[in-house]
């Protein structure tokens, strides 16, 4: 259907770019294009590594990676991972192919077996169409797809074949900007060359174009199925198709038809990036049927979205009109006041919750919760996209999270802070003290040994990336600690280990938001203190029974490890040993909460000086909206001239709930902080008005823990309330709180917990007495009359 229309564009002739100063560039042509545009309109770039740069003037540096300025760390957790993006793409009602995720091949085979279309085979994550395989309609085809898409990644994406032809958008800020054809590899006969020959004469094309000099054409799968082999040679004008994959990178050419396709495609395209929270900058992959038809209904679908979209493409297609891409990029990072960060000065926030600490998760989630709970509690709405994925909306915006990181944290930023050596080159072009230290690869323990000894004092080991204290060593002085602490660090499977200073100090953590500390807590090593009577490893367990009753604590457990052990064994004991009463014992001596550290709230006696530091930290990995700062100092509450300092450490995705549990001191509520920030309306409106209903539910809910995860729930959600199994084996609840959080969970309810089957679900408007928290009524003194009760 489309191909005459493309064939159109075709006969306007190839475009020839022999004499751009491009085809002469080696590296990563992107960047030169963006960075030469910006250049010539008098702006200046700073390059830094791992293709980041920056783009600077007019009163703003706008980050990029490769050719994204500052997409968010949630758009790019979604996008990646290509079941995913589809999932929310339907969840908003929009078009893609059906399809199942599978890492195992019988059940993949079955379900293609099942189906009564060809089908497309492609690795769950990837570029560049490696692994990719589409029109599979034999299960011989389907055993050679499933094993090329494996050789890309274990998860594999088994979706229906659509016909039609590809399509890629690229959207800036929300708006179609540019869009190409491809047509896959193929060749034409002239009646004297053969496939070889001809193949090779594109090739040459192909050189002299540098958006297609890297990707000459070398899959030729789909030869044999069409009868021909490499040697014969086509009747001229008999078109011969190589691959059924539309990729530049699998030879497919380009035709650009931004400008002459029907513009509800475009819409569609920018309906599918406005679906990603924090995109700024993206490409979307689309089969079309007819380009010159509306996009809606049945005409398009789209395949995955690509936050870091070859630009190239565009400025140099093979047909059709240039797009300067770059130039539209340089317009709307200078135009948009998304890119950068608003702040704001607070005061420490006292968190008091409205939720049962029971009612938490004791493992990764808490970061999550409190969060929710926190959005709850503001009445502002909560949509979840996947377990770590989640928006959250006002009137006015809405928010995306991934965990416990907002789209206005860039991955970038993440990128940035997950690299130890890369954070602290940063920290110091801000002025930011850090240790003095090396990178070594898991391969040069002997060099790092001798730098460390030219260090002339103790050091740290730790692997270049991580969290958690997982795999660092601290105050490692002797050749046979060194050894256990590299095998320490080795074992979390790092691509590099650092070795830096050790400074013998108090351990911190600013929890800095814009440009103010929002909460300040001092991490302890794990210790334990005997009593006389039990052993070491007796007293670890009644720790960690205390431990389990706080939410953050609760999935920290202290554990005897391989270090640990060293350290007793320099001190003559071991886990059979009766501390003697009062003796103070440290088992670890990284004060880090996950490798059984404890927490005490210093923001009220944090000396004032420290915010500076603790905020041009922050902005030094590039304008984190929020960051956790590790700071070592001798005493928080002296001035930081009086004393020496260092920050070790910078963490974009921040535990909140540390701050919110301490064991000792104010709780503070950081999760609150986060959200004022980003919702600035929240602070000065009035709160929300309460709503209450009286809710029955009808179906197989008792006995199946239906009451219990009401419970819970209702806590999560900051209500009031209570809930009740009734005589009749329905089970009754009373809601009241922010009118969104009552919506969600009345949602949530309909569905229940494992087990549950909900058959009706009536909720009305209660206008009863208030109770005070959230419990469940094993009595039925509580009584309403919303449904005749």
């Amino acid at each position: 259907m489309n191909n005459d229309f493309i064939q159109s564009i075709i006969d306007e002739g190839l475009n020839n770019y022999s004499d751009s100063p491009f085809l002469r560039r080696k590296r990563n042509i992107v960047i030169d294009l963006i960075v030469d545009r910006a250049e010539k309109r008098g702006l200046r770039t700073h390059y830094h590594e791992n293709n980041v740069f920056e783009v600077i003037g007019y009163g703003k540096s706008v980050v990029f990676h490769q050719n994204a300025p500052e997409n968010s760390v949630v758009a790019t957790a979604i996008t990646p991972n290509k079941s995913r993006t589809k999932r929310i793409l339907a969840q908003r009602q929009l078009p893609v192919p059906q399809g199942r995720l599978f890492d195992e091949y019988e059940h993949a085979l079955h379900y293609f077996l099942s189906c009564e279309m060809p089908q497309v085979v492609k690795p769950n994550a990837g570029a560049l169409a490696r692994g990719v395989t589409a029109n599979i309609t034999g299960a011989a085809e389907f055993e050679k797809a499933w094993a090329s898409a494996r050789e890309e990644q274990n998860e594999v994406i088994v979706e229906d074949y659509i016909a039609g032809d590809y399509l890629r958008v690229f959207v800036i800020g929300g708006r179609a900007a540019g869009a190409f054809a491809c047509v896959p590899a193929h060749v034409i006969g002239n009646g004297t060359d053969n496939i070889t020959e001809i193949i090779a004469a594109k090739n040459k094309q192909r050189s002299l174009n540098p958006a297609t000099k890297a990707y000459p054409i070398k899959r030729i799968e789909l030869l044999q199925s069409s009868g021909y082999l490499t040697e014969s040679v086509p009747a001229a004008g008999q078109r011969v198709e190589l691959t059924a994959v539309a990729n530049v990178a699998a030879g497919g050419e380009t035709i650009e038809v931004v400008d002459r396709i029907h513009p509800s495609l475009l819409v569609l395209a920018e309906q599918a990036v406005r679906a990603i929270p924090g995109l700024h900058v993206a490409g979307v992959d689309m089969i079309v049927k007819d380009y010159l038809a509306s996009g809606l209904p049945h005409n398009a679908v789209i395949l995955e979205i690509n936050t870091n979209p070859a630009l190239d493409d565009h400025v140099f297609p093979m047909y059709g009109k240039s797009v300067d891409i770059p130039d539209l990029l340089i317009d709307f990072v200078l135009r948009d006041d998304r890119i950068g960060q608003k702040t704001r000065a607070e005061d420490f926030p006292v968190y008091v919750s409205s939720c049962d600490e029971r009612a938490f998760s004791r493992n990764y989630n808490l970061q999550i919760e409190v969060i929710k709970h926190a959005a709850h509690k503001h009445n502002l709405r909560v949509e979840e996209l996947s377990s770590l994925i989640f928006t959250l909306s006002s009137e006015t915006q809405s928010v995306g999270f991934n965990q416990g990181m907002s789209d206005r944290t860039t991955s970038v930023s993440r990128m940035a802070s997950n690299r130890k050596d890369w954070t602290k080159r940063l920290l110091k072009t801000w002025g930011v003290t850090t240790p003095q230290g090396e990178s070594f690869t898991v391969d040069q323990r002997e060099s790092a040994w001798r730098f460390a000894q030219t260090l002339a004092r103790p050091v740290v080991v730790k692997p270049r990336s991580g969290s958690g204290g997982k795999g660092v060593s601290v105050d490692v002085s002797t050749r046979d600690h060194f050894d256990v602490a590299w095998e320490f660090a080795r074992k979390t499977k790092p691509r590099a280990i650092l070795v830096e200073e050790f400074f013998r100090a108090h351990d911190f953590r600013l929890f800095v938001v814009g440009d103010r500390v929002r909460a300040a807590a001092q991490r302890v090593p794990a210790y334990l203190v005997g009593d006389g009577m039990h052993t070491l490893q007796e007293l670890v367990d009644k720790k960690n029974q205390v431990r389990r009753t706080n939410p953050y604590l609760g999935s920290k457990l202290i554990k005897i490890t391989d270090m640990m052990n060293f350290n007793l064994v320099q001190q003559g004991i071991t886990t059979t040993t009766v501390l003697e009463e009062g003796q103070y014992l440290r088992l670890h001596s990284v004060a880090n909460i996950g490798s059984g550290g404890e927490s005490r709230d210093v923001s009220e006696i944090m000396h004032a000086d420290f915010t500076p530091i603790a905020v041009r930290a922050r902005k030094a990995v590039f304008d984190a909206a929020y960051a956790g700062i590790d700071l070592l100092a001798e005493d928080i509450a002296k001035a930081p001239h009086e004393q020496r300092w260092m920050v070790i450490e910078v963490n974009t995705n921040p535990d909140v709930a540390l701050h919110h549990f301490p064991c000792e001191g104010v709780p503070r509520n950081a999760a609150g902080a986060i959200l004022e920030h980003l919702f600035p309306e929240i602070s000065s409106r009035k709160p929300a008005m309460e709503k209450s209903v009286s809710v029955l539910v009808k179906g197989k809910v008792q006995g199946v823990g239906y009451r219990s995860w009401v419970w819970r729930n209702a806590h999560l959600h900051a209500l009031s309330g209570w809930v009740r199994n009734k005589p009749d084996g329905s089970v009754e609840a009373i809601f009241r709180g922010a009118p969104n959080a009552v919506e969600n969970m009345l949602v949530l309810c309909k569905t229940g917990s494992t087990g549950t089957v909900v058959e009706d679900l009536v909720a009305l408007p209660y206008e009863g007495k208030n109770t005070t928290g959230f419990i469940i009524d094993e009595t039925g003194e509580n009584d309403t009359n919303a449904h005749g009760t």
